[in-house]
């Protein structure tokens, strides 16, 4: 298995997108699990993704000072975000993200149409392409420890899945 270096994907990475991988804030330790720097779309994707986060957002704000999460059982590995799907999720959740302002929204699109008046979106997606880990998912250098950019605003900004996950065997190693 060929081990990629942070040089390797940020020399992979067109211009525009290069400098931001030089933020503290990547979490490059799920990027080198996940992607490849020849994978050059969903690698373009994301940090694209990183990049439209951190235009709406000061992220250095978003940082909890708080150990752990709200059941107090995580250690903020970033583990179980890097890999969690959010699955679907209904019209009235989207468009409650999405007036919101909530950042969640932007990264979910429509997969299915039953009828006019219901729709059903996934994420995670960014300009079509399908993300393979959270793009909401950061990291602290000063702490080493993951963070998501949008836990600290409560329920309701995050889909279902994030909403209702419980740390548990086998995708928390501390469980």
């Amino acid at each position: 298995m060929t081990t990629y270096t942070i040089d390797d994907y940020r020399s992979a990475l067109s211009r525009d997108l290069g400098h931001i991988s030089r933020s503290p804030w990547i979490p490059w330790k799920w990027v080198r699990r996940s992607y490849t720097p020849g994978a050059l779309k969903p690698l373009s994707a994301l940090f694209d993704a990183y990049r439209t986060v951190s235009s709406l957002v000061e992220l250095s704000k978003l940082v909890p000072e708080e150990e752990g999460c709200g059941n107090g059982s995580c250690i903020r590995c970033g583990t179980c975000c890097s890999s969690l799907n959010p699955g679907l999720t209904n019209q009235e959740s989207y468009q409650g993200w999405l007036s919101s302002g909530t950042l969640t929204g932007l990264f979910f699109r429509e997969v299915a149409r039953p009828s006019a008046e219901e729709s059903w979106y996934a994420g995670w997606f960014h300009k079509s392409v399908r993300l393979r880990i959270c793009p909401l998912l950061y990291y602290c250098p000063e702490t080493g420890a993951h963070w998501c950019a949008v836990y600290s605003l409560g329920p309701g900004h995050r889909p279902e899945a994030c909403e209702s996950f419980l740390p548990a065997p086998p995708d928390c190693w501390i469980s």
